[in-house]
C-alpha cells in the first residue's frame, strides 16, 4: 500500500515512496533512485522519499450551463480536479511482476521485458519472495487529474394548450445521465477517488441514465 509521511514543510498528503527509474535493458531488473540520484538494482525502504506528489489536488470545482429554446432545455454540469495524484493498487497487484503469481495479470504485462536488449514498460518476472517484485514504489503513482460530464438533462415543456386539455397545468417529460464521460490519464478504474488518493478495488462512480415526468396539478 502506498505511505505517507507527515513532514514539517510537506503537504499532509504527500506520498513517501521509493523513486522507481524503470527497466536495465541488460537483464531486466527493476531499477530505483536513491537518496543522491543514483541509480541501484536493490529495493529498501532506505529508498523512499516525500516525492513532491500529493493526494491532494491543486484545483477543484465544477461549472454548470443550462440552453434553453421554446420548450426545450438542456442542463449540464461538469466537475473537475487538477494536480491530485493516484497510487493505483489495482496495478499494485495486477501489474505485479511477479509478486502476486496466483492473480491474473494485465494486458499490459505483454510488454515486459524477456531477453537482453529489450526496452521495456515491465521488467522481467520475479519470484514473490524477492523484494524487488511487487515493490511500493512511484511505478504505480499516476496523475489522477480529469474533468467530468456528472450530469446532463434535456428535457421537453408541453405547451400549455396540449396539457390544458387532460387537466395538468403543465408536464415535462426528461432524460438525464450522470458519470456518462470521464476525460484523463489516469488507467485505473476511476480517477475521482478518496482522498487518501489509494484506487484500492473502490467501486467506480456508476454510469446512469433515467428518465422522468414532472407534472403540475
Amino acid at each position: 500500500m502506498a505511505r505517507k509521511n507527515s513532514t514539517l514543510g510537506h503537504d499532509w498528503s504527500e506520498y513517501f515512496l521509493a523513486e522507481y527509474a524503470g527497466v536495465n535493458p541488460a537483464n531486466g531488473e527493476p531499477l530505483w533512485y536513491d537518496a543522491e540520484g543514483n541509480i541501484v538494482n536493490s529495493y529498501s525502504a532506505a529508498l523512499r522519499l516525500m516525492t513532491g506528489k500529493s493526494s491532494t489536488p491543486k484545483y477543484f470545482g465544477g461549472f454548470r450551463n443550462t440552453f434553453t429554446y421554446k420548450g426545450i432545455d438542456l442542463t449540464a454540469l461538469f466537475s473537475f480536479s487538477v494536480g491530485a495524484y493516484i497510487y493505483d493498487n489495482f496495478a499494485f497487484v495486477y501489474e505485479s511482476n511477479g509478486a502476486f503469481m496466483s492473480e491474473n495479470q494485465k494486458r499490459s504485462q505483454l510488454d515486459r521485458w524477456q531477453k537482453p536488449g529489450d526496452i521495456a514498460q515491465f521488467p522481467k518476472r520475479l519470484n514473490g519472495t524477492d523484494l524487488r517484485s511487487g515493490a511500493v514504489d512511484t511505478g504505480d503513482l499516476q496523475d489522477g487529474s480529469y474533468i467530468r460530464l456528472r450530469n446532463v438533462q434535456l428535457g421537453y415543456t408541453l405547451p400549455v394548450n396540449l396539457v390544458s386539455k387532460a387537466k395538468l397545468k403543465s408536464l415535462r417529460v426528461y432524460v438525464m445521465g450522470t458519470n456518462l464521460l470521464t476525460f484523463s490519464e489516469f488507467d485505473g478504474l476511476d480517477p475521482e477517488q478518496l482522498i487518501n488518493g489509494v484506487d484500492s478495488f473502490t467501486y467506480p462512480n456508476p454510469r446512469t441514465i433515467s428518465f422522468g415526468v414532472n407534472l403540475g396539478l
